[in-house]
């Protein structure tokens, strides 16, 4: 049989229990205001991160669909709309008159003794134009049956008249009338109908 073990004598024992308490004593604040403070989250493993931030497998697999994505783009519609253009000549029109410049001038009187007298010169231009009529087929290309799409004006310049006119100081500047471009019929043409001669559909 094993031998029993060796019972301290009790001299020891109190001595140990008293060492046992003083570290208590010395330890046991610390001990207990590390428990009570509030533990850091922990942090998250690095394969949760990577699946937090990649998407699922099947998406990842299929693009997501838009309705942006279907609709076709601009290149994929022009080659899919009819090229056919057309140009028909409707008239000669003319546009508003418009002061491109002044100068000073003086006046000789007949009467030798006269002071000279002080006018103006206003130079006045006017655009004459070809008005079109432009049609452009809006069907698909390939369509069967006849052509349809929108109809624009468009204007192409086909002269400028200038013209310069006398004025006294104080008078009202008004264009030239009577002129011979007062016959044909006035249009008030913006920049955006105006077109090159060679933009026009053959």
């Amino acid at each position: 049989m094993g031998d029993k073990p060796k019972e301290l004598p009790s001299s020891t024992k109190e001595q140990l229990m008293e060492k046992f308490g003083e570290l208590l004593d010395k330890y046991g604040d610390e001990v207990k205001s590390s428990l009570q403070k509030p533990q850091a989250p922990a942090l998250p493993e690095v394969d949760d991160v990577k699946t937090a931030k990649s998407l699922p497998a099947h998406e990842e697999e299929e693009s997501p669909v838009y309705d942006a994505e279907f609709a076709p783009s601009e290149a994929e519609e022009e080659t899919n709309v009819c090229s056919f253009t057309s140009k028909r000549l409707i008239r000669v029109v003319a546009g508003n008159w418009k002061q491109t410049g002044t100068r000073p001038a003086s006046i000789t009187p007949a009467e030798e003794h006269s002071k000279d007298k002080d006018v103006f010169i206003v130079i006045w231009s006017r655009d004459i134009y070809q008005e079109w009529e432009i049609f452009d087929c809006s069907l698909t290309q390939g369509h069967k049956g006849t052509h349809e799409g929108e109809t624009q004006l468009a204007y192409t310049v086909l002269n400028t008249v200038t013209e310069e006119k006398q004025y006294d100081v104080g008078q009202d500047i008004t264009s030239p009338k009577p002129h011979y471009t007062d016959g044909m019929p006035q249009v008030d043409v913006s920049t955006k109908q105006i077109v090159a001669s060679d933009e026009l559909p053959d």
